[in-house]
């Protein structure tokens, strides 16, 4: 292999076309003038580019002087009619986001910055193109998204459009269970979630609570102290599920409170019928008091105990009492 010269060929005068010249170069292409830096690159590229350059480039990426290939995928770069300021992503699975996604973050970055209540109506459907640049199938497409994942609400009608709602646990459970639902999780999965994340969540409002979350609880705690059990069914889970539902709103994590919310309406959703019956409410409700009262004094080790011990026994008469199947696959719904 030839190595590369050092001195600069490129200012030598041009051989003169003799026949003597015209041997010597054929015999001796080594000692005659050196090739075109054209052919060289060719021929070995990796010594006419820096190593540094060949270990940057991206796996798959076109060799250089080539064309890349039309593999009829979408472009890794931003078209002329994205949203300003953002630039389609590129997946670890190697999908190119669509333009209709980057449009609906932000149209949710938009909506959250202007500090847009629920119930806010958006701007008409021709400002919106006007502003986003982009097409009226791209927006309604990330409007859909939105919908879908329970931030907007589309109106039609005189007076309709595009609405901000507030997103929920039952939203963030109904988006899981598509997910959960392509892996094959049962419903005695959701209850054993359940029994991991409820004692989290009544250690956490013991110990990070706000006062705001205490006086909450603390007059929830007094109702099911002074009403008692009434045998109305609808009444009975109306109150059980306040309870926990205040549990996990005070836990002071956004996260751990949509999670568990999520699982709480995944679960009770599909458990249509259970309860417990009218001689073991008492002792629902005592308990719940005493998990209450052990995250109103700020003991979360004995408001974790109390509550596993809760979730334990529910799930005990769950599967001694309920009429369906703990083993149905959940539906995505």
């Amino acid at each position: 292999m030839l190595k590369r010269r050092t001195t600069d060929t490129a200012r030598r005068p041009a051989a003169t076309s003799t026949k003597s010249t015209a041997k010597t170069a054929a015999k001796s292409p080594a000692k005659s003038a050196p090739k075109s830096p054209a052919k060289s690159a060719a021929k070995s590229p990796a010594k006419s580019a820096p190593k540094s350059a060949a270990k940057s480039a991206p796996k798959g990426a076109p060799r250089a002087g080539r064309p890349a290939r039309d593999n009829g995928r979408a472009p890794s770069v931003p078209v002329p009619s994205s949203p300003a300021g953002y630039h389609p992503t590129v997946f670890i699975t190697g999908r190119t986001e669509k333009k209709a996604e980057a449009l609906a973050r932000q149209i949710l970055d938009d909506v959250i910055d202007s500090g847009l209540a629920p119930g806010s109506v958006l701007p008409a459907e021709a400002t919106m193109l006007a502003q986003y640049r982009v097409g009226r199938t791209t927006l309604r497409e990330a409007q859909r998204i939105l919908e879908v994942h329970g931030l907007l609400d589309i109106r039609s009608g005189p007076g309709g459009g595009p609405v901000v709602t507030s997103a929920t646990g039952r939203d963030y459970g109904r988006m899981s269970s598509l997910y959960y639902r392509a892996a094959g999780v049962r419903l005695h999965h959701l209850m054993e979630a359940r029994t991991v994340m409820e004692p989290v969540t009544a250690r956490l409002a013991a110990e990070h609570h706000t006062a705001e979350g205490i006086d909450r609880l603390a007059q929830l705690i007094g109702d099911l102290e002074r009403k008692p059990e009434s045998g109305d069914n609808r009444a009975f889970l109306s109150a059980s599920r306040e309870f926990h539902d205040v549990v996990t709103a005070i836990s002071g994590n956004p996260i751990i409170d949509l999670f568990s919310q999520g699982l709480v309406n995944m679960f009770t959703d599909r458990m249509v019928g259970f309860v417990y019956p009218p001689d073991q409410r008492d002792e629902v409700n005592r308990q719940h008091i005493a998990i209450g009262r052990a995250i109103l004094r700020g003991n979360g080790a004995s408001a974790e105990r109390l509550m596993r011990e809760h979730m334990e026994e529910y799930n005990r008469h769950a599967w001694d009492g309920w009429s369906g199947s703990l083993n149905e696959v959940i539906a995505w719904r």
